[in-house]
């Protein structure tokens, strides 16, 4: 479930307003708005994030005699981060009798009308192409430790015994497997975690997770699955909006997959982007997380941008702590 805290305040000079609150199509408040409202709630993670906030009340007679009634929204956030209201919060005047219809960017209600407040659609668990891995891992098996990642897995640009999986196997003389894929995504990621934990029997699960602007899309034309990177067409929203709404939205789905995921194996994640990282502290999945290592104040391998010896050898270090 996602977890939604609302605070909306209220100003009037004689009438309080009417309002009533839905989120994902669910009314959550129905009632005269007379003093400063705080609500905890909880949605569905299978829905669009949507919240929809219809203000009645306000009269001509109170437009008359310049009475002010209005509704403002003053946070709201999404599984413990906050989201960006005054940017992009609409508030459309409507059933007014007094001035015409028209859509307002704001976090105020003044007149009558609706206040609506959308997140792009996310999804979390993509597809897992049994063909694709089949050519790069072989035949997958069972492991005490399972690493799962992007390049900074995989161990580009540095040498094999200098990738973090290898370093692990080292420091812990324990059957260690690297199944990192390079250019890969969240998306891809956990249904290949999906599977195996299905499928196979382990101990501990480690995902070092990529930005989640990078993500899976499905081709319909061509009725295929592509990994796409974060300035593709369809991630045009999502860039908009921001990492902050991209973490508050996938960390709903992303708490209950590692729920479940550790019914049946120890599992934790990290991430390669430290404003990633400090976004996702402030949700349910923390409990999961490893402790941050920060990239940056690392030197790179030989080209510049994946992970070098020094930091696969910290990063492998924190997770021999937590196993």
């Amino acid at each position: 479930m996602n977890e939604i805290f609302l605070q909306v305040s209220t100003k009037y000079t004689s009438i309080p307003p009417h309002c009533k609150i839905y989120c994902c199509d669910e009314l959550i408040f129905d009632g005269v708005v007379s003093s400063n409202i705080h609500l905890n709630f909880q949605t569905p993670i299978n829905k669009i994030f949507k919240l929809e906030i219809i203000k009645n009340g306000k009269t001509l007679d109170l437009v008359k005699k310049k009475h002010k009634q209005e509704i403002v929204i003053e946070k709201l956030s999404l599984n413990g981060i906050e989201l960006k209201i005054k940017v992009f919060g609409f508030f459309e005047n409507r059933n007014n009798d007094f001035v015409k219809d028209n859509i307002l960017q704001t976090n105020t209600c003044k007149l009558n009308g609706r206040w609506i407040y959308q997140l792009p659609e996310q999804e979390l668990i993509g597809y897992f192409d049994k063909v694709k891995i089949k050519n790069i891992f072989g035949k997958l098996n069972d492991a005490d430790i399972a690493c799962f990642g992007c390049s900074e897995t995989q161990g580009l640009h540095i040498e094999p015994s200098t990738r973090w999986p290898n370093v692990l196997l080292d420091i812990t003389g324990r059957d260690v497997k690297n199944y990192g894929i390079g250019g890969s995504n969240i998306n891809e990621i956990t249904a290949f975690v999906k599977y195996y934990v299905e499928n196979f029997k382990c101990n501990n699960v480690i995902m070092l997770l990529p930005h989640t602007f990078r993500k899976q899309i499905h081709d319909k034309k061509n009725n295929a699955y592509l990994n796409v990177g974060p300035t593709h067409e369809s991630n045009k929203m999502i860039m908009m909006h921001g990492e902050e709404h991209s973490i508050a939205n996938l960390s709903g789905k992303l708490i209950n997959f590692l729920t479940e995921i550790g019914k049946k194996t120890k599992i934790c994640f990290s991430l390669t982007h430290t404003s990633e990282h400090h976004l996702f502290s402030k949700t349910p999945c923390k409990k999961f997380m490893l402790p941050l290592i920060d990239k940056n104040l690392f030197p790179t391998g030989s080209d510049n941008i994946h992970g070098g010896e020094s930091y696969n050898k910290s990063f492998a270090e924190t997770v021999v702590n937590y196993i």
